[in-house]
């Protein structure tokens, strides 16, 4: 398969060697030098390798029409032409970027949630931030959603 993690002990390559934030492509995800804990409990190094597993790149650029990187997110381009589908985003503060570039770049709908915050220090938790415009104003620098948020 392309892209799938080399096996243990072997070396790992990116795919996107230049890309520092996110990147497609199989963790590379050295083995520790030491043992970070005083015990070696089985079912959490079995969820560990799991979790990697997980994350396995078994898609190529191909396969999604090439790649989206926007900050610290990699998308598969054609797997954001899905309908009846919805941005969730969990601890957003005072203002969310994947949101509104959700909403504003690929028209999806995001639902935002945060426990934290006070709303009035957050546009968007407190319902005030443009909401649904069907189009932001270019480089406005302010809050701004295409499609509805919740």
């Amino acid at each position: 398969r392309p892209g799938v993690a080399p096996p243990k002990g072997k070396a790992c390559r990116y795919l996107l060697p230049n890309q520092v934030s996110s990147r497609p492509g199989p963790p590379c995800i050295p083995p520790a030098k030491v043992w970070p804990y005083t015990t070696h409990t089985e079912w959490r190094t079995v969820l560990g390798d799991r979790i990697v597993a997980a994350v396995d790149q078994f898609v190529t650029e191909e396969m999604c029409d090439g790649w989206h990187m926007f900050g610290d997110q990699t998308w598969c381009n054609k797997a954001m032409k899905a309908k009846n589908v919805i941005a969730l985003s969990f601890g957003i503060e005072e203002r969310d970027l994947y949101s509104e570039y959700m909403s504003n770049y690929y028209k999806v709908p995001t639902r935002l949630f945060d426990c934290f915050i006070e709303p009035e220090k957050s546009p968007p938790m407190a319902g005030t931030a443009p909401n649904g415009t069907k189009r932001c104003p270019k480089n406005s620098g302010g809050h701004c959603y295409e499609t509805p948020y919740q």
